[in-house]
């Protein structure tokens, strides 16, 4: 089966933008990736580019401080469009604001040992990526912010997708051994 991949470059006059969202719509979406969360602390700061903002602080998620990051940006129209050769072009998102928010979600999970490791370990990004843009958050005193992946408890399983992991970076990256 022959697959062709076909780029065309998108000439788009901008348009004027619609407002920004605001920061209370910014903490709207932590809220919603956290319902159970109370917000304790929050600051606002522009974004270096494209007139975004971001917002860093701490959330209370069932008595546990965590960190949370959330943050607007301008989606513009896309410069390339890749389709493939036969196939409909997809469709195309006009401009627009999008919101995200990053927000461990400290799901407790009593089904298994495997999924209560993988929840640990969703819960680990999440304040990995949450810290990555907050850079100036601290952890309370008494409060641990793991961020590092628990391993497999398999040895074997455990070297597989470390091996895994290793070949797609590299693959992404090039190999930096």
């Amino acid at each position: 089966m022959w697959f062709g991949l076909l780029a065309m470059v998108a000439s788009h006059a901008e348009e004027p933008r619609p407002p920004r969202p605001s920061d209370s719509e910014l903490l709207e979406a932590v809220i919603s990736e956290s319902p159970r969360g109370r917000v304790l602390s929050v600051d606002f700061s522009d974004a270096p580019r494209d007139g975004g903002r971001i917002g860093c602080g701490l959330i209370d998620i069932d008595g546990v401080v965590e960190p949370f990051s959330t943050l607007t940006a301008w989606r513009g129209p896309p410069t390339v469009t890749v389709r493939l050769v036969g196939q409909p072009a997809p469709p195309v998102k006009p401009p627009h604001w999008s919101i995200s928010a990053v927000v461990p979600t400290r799901t407790e999970s009593d089904q298994d040992a495997e999924t209560s490791r993988s929840a640990r370990n969703q819960d680990a990004v999440q304040r990995k990526l949450a810290l990555m843009v907050c850079r100036d958050l601290q952890p309370p005193e008494g409060s641990v912010w793991t961020t590092e992946l628990e391993p497999h408890p398999d040895p074997a399983r455990d070297a597989e997708i470390k091996r895994l992991a290793k070949r797609t970076t590299d693959a992404l990256f090039g190999d930096r051994d």
